[in-house]
Parts: structure tokens; C-alpha cells; sequence
């Protein structure tokens, strides 16, 4: 923040930073008996918010804020590419970012880099501004872009999200290009100077970085590439539209559900990146005495299946010998209590003192049914019919 400074600016950011004042607030910042006091915080002009520094083409965008950055060689390599434009008044947008030796930028604050514009008072012994005075970073690429990769990866609460991407067609055809818009075809920044932008501001080698780095922000709802500057916007608002701009792509996020956190993310690309031919070997091997093993179990599987199959058959078909035995012996014990009832009956008239028929009763005579009882009718017809003497 801009406050009252110790009596002499460094050598790296002097007369540099007097005129960054003047601009910011539109009036001069004086210097008196060595002390810079700037004017109170007023909101910056839109345009002067989105200018672009001048002589700061080499260096890279780096989305999160100088202020993010813990590596040294991140910092004098970069410029700030926050979605905030200016921070109470003082541009932070596409300025170079400062390395404060490895110590504290200012007191009180954890910041080891940050954006030059913001720096008052003396600097730290060690300090270096990002510049482009050799007309190229002062780091390489690829260290830069391991630092990118490192700082984003690492930083408080960063999680990859798995995150698919399909490009943005409005305006046109695919052919010719499109550039991202919030809620119009001419809706591709925020109009609010002192607000916050609807896209961070990276650089990145390829689309597929410039999706990785979406990845990693949680609230990234899509991207805007151009390969010809490595320029990439990382979007935190709503992309609703798109237009046809030449040489640009826009691609909206779908997230999905699995996330993959920045240690797990750590743990497993060590075995990725050192694989050697005897530990594929020995990778393939294990692989193989997994395969043996879940075969043999799914063979022990279904022992254990039929063998149960069979007892079970088995009991069952000992349930039906034993229901069919003891039905035949039912059917017996039935059978012999039907004879012995209708052989009581056969006999209960020969207990009786009386013959009892149809056409009367004979005194004195035993009670005969069936075969016996016509018989003992024969002798009183017999004189009637004429056999009689």
C-alpha cells in the first residue's frame, strides 16, 4: 500500500516510481526532505488500468499477482497479470514484478514479490525489477515455465479439477477465430476499473497449458488462447458469447466430479516421470502376479459355489426320498383302516338275536346279510313253489 516512505527510494525503482505516483492519483507526488507522500487513493481511469507497460513484452503474465510469487526467478521474470487492475488506486495490471531480496516487501507483510508500482521507500539490499533490458527474460523459458507450474500447484488450497473443455461458437465461422464475451458479443472486460476483471491474464506455451493452468484455479470458467503471443486468459466469469476475432480460440469449462489434489498430484507424478525400463519390467511382473492371483480366487469361487450347488441338490433329494416314504406309509396305515372298518360292519348282524330284511323279521332266526341270508329263505318257498311233500 501506498504510505509514507523512509527518506530515499532504491536505485532500481526512482524516478520511475515518482512518475507511476504522479499518474496514479493525477497529481504530483511530492518529495520533501526525502520522504515520497503520495495523494489519497482515487480510482484509476479504465484506460489507464488495461495499458500495457511499456517495454515489458518479454516478460510473462503470471495470473495469481507478483504478489503470489515465492521464487526468485518466477518474480524477475514476470509481470502482473491479476484480474484486480489496480489495488486503491495504484495500477498493478501489466506491471513488472519486484524481487525484495528474499525478505518481507514491506512491513508487516509476507510478500517476497510484488508488483513495482506498489513499492514506496527504500528497497531491500538484494532487490531486482523484472526487465526486459537485454530483450529477454532473465531466466529461460522452460525455467519459467517450471516455476509457473510449481507456484500454482503449491499455493494455499489448490486443487485440479477435472475439467473437460468445448470451444465457444457464436460469431462466425470456427474457421476465422473467436474471443471470449461475458453476457454480449461486446461484453469482453468488466467496465468497473476498481472492480475485478472477468479473466486472469497468463502466458502460456500452448492451449493445453493454457488448460492446465484453468485446472488449477477453482473458480475458472473457461479460456481464451492466442498462440502467436502465448497469451492466455484464464475467465472467473460467465462465458456466454463469443466473437469472431482472427487467430484467437475460446473454450468453455464443464467440470466434473473427480479432483485430484496438489500432493496426490505430487505422489504420482514421480512414478511417471522416472520410469526406466527394469522398473517397467518389474512394474510388468507385478502385473502379472496380480493377474495369477485374482484368477486362482475366482477359481476358489466357484469351487465353493458348486460345491455348495451340489449339497444343496443333494439335501433337497433326501427331503423327497423321505416326504415319498412316509406318504406311501400313510396311504398303507390308511388303507388297512378302511378294511378292518368294513369288516365290523360284515359281522354286526350276526351278533343280533333277530334277522331284520325288508319284508319282515323271523322270530328265533340268526341274522344273516348277503349270500347266507337267501339261502335261509329256500326251505319255507319251497313248498309254495312245489318242491315241498
Amino acid at each position: 500500500m501506498w504510505r509514507s516512505a523512509a527518506p530515499k527510494l532504491g536505485k532500481v525503482a526512482s524516478a520511475r516510481h515518482l512518475a507511476l505516483a504522479t499518474a496514479a492519483w493525477g497529481v504530483a507526488a511530492v518529495q520533501e526532505n526525502g520522504t515520497l507522500t503520495p495523494a489519497p487513493s482515487v480510482p484509476l481511469p479504465l484506460a489507464v488500468v488495461e495499458d500495457v507497460v511499456a517495454d515489458t513484452d518479454c516478460l510473462g503474465w503470471f495470473g495469481d499477482g507478483c504478489g503470489s510469487i515465492n521464487s526468485r526467478d518466477l518474480c524477475v521474470s514476470s509481470r502482473d497479470g491479476s484480474a484486480w487492475g489496480q489495488l486503491q488506486g495504484r495500477k498493478v495490471f501489466g506491471e513488472p514484478c519486484l524481487w525484495c531480496g528474499g525478505k518481507s516487501c514491506e512491513p508487516g507483510n509476507a510478500e517476497l514479490c510484488i508488483p513495482v508500482s506498489l513499492v514506496v521507500g527504500n528497497l531491500s539490499s538484494g532487490s531486482e525489477e523484472a526487465n526486459c533490458s537485454s530483450g529477454q527474460r532473465s531466466v529461460s523459458w522452460i525455467s519459467w515455465e517450471d516455476g509457473i507450474q510449481k507456484e500454482v500447484s503449491n499455493s494455499a488450497g489448490a486443487v485440479r479439477r477435472n475439467v473437460s473443455f468445448e470451444p465457444k461458437l457464436m460469431d462466425g465461422p470456427a474457421s476465422v477465430g473467436q474471443a471470449c464475451r461475458h453476457v454480449s458479443v461486446a461484453d469482453g472486460r468488466t467496465q468497473d476499473a476498481a472492480g475485478k476483471n472477468y479473466y486472469s491474464t497468463w502466458t502460456a506455451q500452448s492451449l493445453e497449458e493454457c488448460f492446465e493452468l484453468c485446472r488449477w484455479r477453482f473458480d475458472c470458467t473457461g479460456v481464451e488462447f492466442m498462440p502467436a503471443n502465448s497469451y492466455c486468459e484464464i475467465w472467473n466469469a460467465g462465458i456466454g458469447w463469443s466473437q469472431a476475432v482472427a487467430n484467437y480460440s475460446c473454450y468453455t469449462a464443464r467440470r466434473l466430479e473427480e479432483v485430484i489434489s496438489a500432493s496426490e498430484m505430487a505422489a504420482v507424478v514421480p512414478e511417471a516421470t522416472s520410469a526406466t525400463p527394469q522398473n517397467a519390467s518389474k512394474s510388468t511382473a507385478q502385473g502379472d502376479w496380480v493377474w495369477v492371483a485374482g484368477a486362482g480366487a475366482l477359481c476358489v469361487l466357484a469351487a465353493l459355489a458348486l460345491f455348495l450347488f451340489l449339497y444343496s441338490r443333494s439335501s433337497n433329494k433326501k427331503k423327497l426320498v423321505k416326504r415319498a416314504i412316509d406318504m406311501r406309509l400313510k396311504k398303507a396305515s390308511d388303507a388297512a383302516a378302511v378294511e378292518s372298518a368294513g369288516s365290523g360292519d360284515e359281522t354286526a348282524p350276526l351278533v343280533n338275536s333277530r334277522f331284520n330284511s325288508g319284508v319282515g323279521g323271523f322270530p328265533g332266526a340268526v341274522p344273516q346279510q348277503g349270500f347266507f341270508q337267501q339261502m335261509s329263505l329256500l326251505p319255507a318257498l319251497m313248498p309254495n313253489m312245489g318242491f315241498g311233500g
